[in-house]
């Protein structure tokens, strides 16, 4: 079946229930893991200062901003176009070379995760990520999609207007170093910055180990030194 929309494509697959009456609990769709020691706060402004302008025709570009665009571009800004929105509007700015930042380093080393991939956001005032349903299973064609997981660590405390929302459910309050995870596959998310503060959040994606799984398994929230 063809898509004019990634929506309509995401949602098809999805086992997310889409009532806007219905309450979300919180953690339902996402997982708050445990919190990572703050190693980091002296390198933010380097790196609001080196980031580039994602958008959805960019967004696969990596270190040297080039690359492949989406296979499903049309769709994804289709999605943008029907709210009246700009295609080609910002939805966050990136980094993606991390070699100047050896402390988040340690972070994504931390998971050890096969094949990742990572991504530092700054959401700047005003930015908006409008909602969708993640298909990181085009990142790893050959994996099953159940073994692929994305996390996301906050790295600095929340911001009031600032705003993450898993399915009818809104994740705020964080603090910095909180780590989560959700069903990318499933649950339809958004992220916008009406605050008057960057938002940083380090995204790391890749394929979930024999390590990771022991992490996971640990249910209690935890403080990470690393």
């Amino acid at each position: 079946m063809t898509y004019q929309s990634s929506w309509d494509y995401t949602k098809n697959r999805s086992n997310y229930h889409f009532d806007k009456e219905r309450k979300d609990l919180p953690g339902e769709w996402y997982t708050v893991l445990g919190n990572f020691s703050n190693t980091w706060a002296a390198s933010l402004e380097s790196i609001k200062n080196s980031s580039r302008p994602m958008t959805w025709e960019n967004r696969k570009y990596t270190i040297n901003r080039s690359g492949p665009v989406s296979p499903m571009l049309e769709q994804e800004e289709y999605d943008v176009i029907k709210g009246g929105g700009d295609p080609k509007m910002a939805l966050v700015d990136v980094i993606d070379d991390f070699s100047p930042y050896p402390e988040l380093q340690r972070i994504i080393d931390f998971f050890n995760l096969d094949q990742p991939k990572t991504r530092l956001h700054i959401q700047k005032t005003g930015q908006v990520f409008n909602r969708h349903i993640d298909k990181l299973d085009d990142l790893y064609p050959d994996v099953d999609p159940g073994r692929i997981i994305r996390f996301a660590i906050m790295l600095e405390d929340w911001e009031p207007g600032q705003f993450y929302q898993y399915g009818n459910d809104l994740y705020d309050r964080w603090r910095a170093g909180d780590c989560h995870y959700f069903d990318w596959w499933n649950v339809p998310h958004a992220t916008a910055n009406a605050s008057n503060h960057p938002r940083y959040t380090l995204q790391i994606t890749g394929i979930r180990t024999d390590i990771t799984d022991k992490l996971l398994s640990q249910k209690t929230f935890r403080q990470f030194i690393i």
